[in-house]
């Protein structure tokens, strides 16, 4: 998830796909498709985790 947003944020959600995400966190690209079978799901897991990281702080 970290991986996915930091790519999303220094390029575009447009122009990243799954296999770079897959690649830059150190996964294979079957690893990334065995949970997320298409970007846009993949896409709002990301968007929740980072609701879910700024609804409930670390404190």
């Amino acid at each position: 998830m970290e991986t996915g947003f930091r790519l999303f944020s220094e390029k575009s959600i447009e122009s990243v796909a799954l296999p770079q995400i897959a690649k830059a966190a150190g996964y294979g690209t079957a690893t990334l498709y065995r949970y997320y079978d298409k970007k846009p799901g993949f896409v709002v897991a990301v968007v929740m985790w980072k609701r879910d990281e700024f609804a409930n702080p670390v404190l």
